[in-house]
This record gives C-alpha cells, sequence and structure tokens, in this order.
C-alpha cells in the first residue's frame, strides 16, 4: 500500500496533484485539466477564488488562504529532461471538491484512505501545536517566575539592608543612652560608696583608738594596783 503523504505548509495542510493522479489511476494532465475547470467555475462565483504560490509556497497559511482557495499552483522538475511541469497543491477542501466526481470501488476506497491521512496529520499537528503551546506557556511560566523571584530578593535584600542600618543606629543610640544613664548612676553610687567609705573608715579608726586607749588605762591600773601592793 503506497503512502499518502500529506504536508504541512505553514499550518495549512496540502496534497500534491502528482500523487492524486498516481493513486486514483489518472493522467496527471487530466487531473490538471479538472482542477482548472474547477478554478475556472470559482473565478465565474464572487464567493470563491484562487490563489496562486511561489514555488515554495512560503506565503500560504491558514489566514491568508482561507476556504475560498484550494488549489495553489506549483511546479515540478523531471529527471530525465530537467524541464519544470504545473502542478498543484491541494487543500483538503479542494481534494474532496477534485474527487467528488470519481467513481467506483477502487476510488471509493482511496477517498477514504485519503480521509484518513488528512485526519491523522491534523491529530499530529493539533498534538505539536499543543505541545508548542505548553511549552511556551511553561518556558513563559519559568522565565515569569525567575524575574519575580529575582526582583523579591534584590527587594527582600534591600529591606534587610535598610532594616539592618536603621537597626543598628537604633541600638547604637540606646546603647549610648544607656550607658550614659548607667555611667551617671555608677557615678553617683561610687561618690556615695566613697562618702560610706570615708566615715567608715574615719569611725573605725577612732573605735580602735579608744579601744586602745581603754586598754592602755586598764594596764595602768593594774600596774598602780601591783606597784602598791609591793610598798
Amino acid at each position: 500500500m503506497n503512502e499518502i503523504k500529506i504536508t504541512n505548509k505553514n499550518g495549512v495542510l496540502t496534497v500534491s496533484s502528482l500523487q492524486v493522479a498516481k493513486d486514483f489511476g489518472k493522467r496527471h494532465d487530466h487531473i490538471i485539466r479538472d482542477i482548472e475547470n474547477l478554478i475556472d467555475s470559482f473565478s465565474e462565483n464572487p464567493i470563491l477564488g484562487f490563489q496562486k504560490s511561489d514555488e515554495n509556497s512560503s506565503n500560504l497559511t491558514p489566514q491568508n488562504l482561507g476556504v475560498k482557495n484550494f488549489f495553489i499552483e506549483n511546479t515540478y522538475k523531471t529527471k530525465g529532461n530537467n524541464k519544470t511541469y504545473k502542478c498543484y497543491d491541494i487543500t483538503r477542501d479542494g481534494f474532496s471538491l477534485l474527487v467528488m466526481g470519481f467513481t467506483g470501488k477502487k476510488a471509493l476506497e482511496w477517498k477514504i484512505k485519503y480521509i484518513e491521512a488528512f485526519n491523522s496529520m491534523e491529530r499530529q499537528l493539533i498534538n505539536i501545536n499543543s505541545d508548542i503551546e505548553r511549552i511556551v506557556n511553561k518556558v513563559i511560566s519559568e522565565k515569569i517566575e525567575t524575574i519575580i523571584s529575582k526582583v523579591i530578593d534584590e527587594k527582600t535584600e534591600l529591606i534587610i539592608k535598610v532594616l539592618d542600618e536603621r537597626i543598628e543606629l537604633i541600638i547604637d543610640k540606646a546603647l549610648d543612652k544607656k550607658f550614659k544613664v548607667f555611667a551617671k548612676a555608677m557615678d553617683k553610687k561610687f561618690r556615695i560608696f566613697a562618702k560610706e567609705t570615708e566615715k567608715n573608715s574615719k569611725r573605725i579608726i577612732i573605735e580602735s583608738v579608744s579601744e586602745t586607749a581603754k586598754a592602755l588605762v586598764t594596764y595602768f591600773d593594774v600596774l598602780i594596783k601591783i606597784l602598791n601592793n609591793l610598798y
């Protein structure tokens, strides 16, 4: 079984008129004739239209294609004489119009195969677009998170720096104030202590001299009594 080659051109699915001719057992010049008869019918209807493309069909997009442009003129070369011949890239809708008049069991089988091939390619395209969208969303989300995280980190670092400076300044002022109060209190305490020490020292000296004097008096009294007894 021949593989049906569906081509994705900028999101537009097409099949070559050469393959259609081969698969349906038609002469290619007859396929070209049928396509151009349809194109002539299009030109007579203001609702429909026809689009020519360059060799690479680089300008083909779903936006500029639309439902009214079913056949995109193209060219191909043969290996033998290297001459250029006309062919058409046929969209899904164009294919449906073209093969509408093809009859017979084989034609019906190929119609079904082409429908399945277009459906399969469309599913792949949807999956690819979904994957691309998911990847893009993920990348954008990660990028946004990275930017937000960086901004938060920078802001947090700045806030912490400002807070550190403020706290350090507050602590310095508080310590300076506390130290002055403490120094003043200590100076006061020291002065009181010095006065008390001085007062106590005098008292202790006086008490010591008084005790010493009393002891001397007692000693002399005893000595006098001893001397009186002797004489």
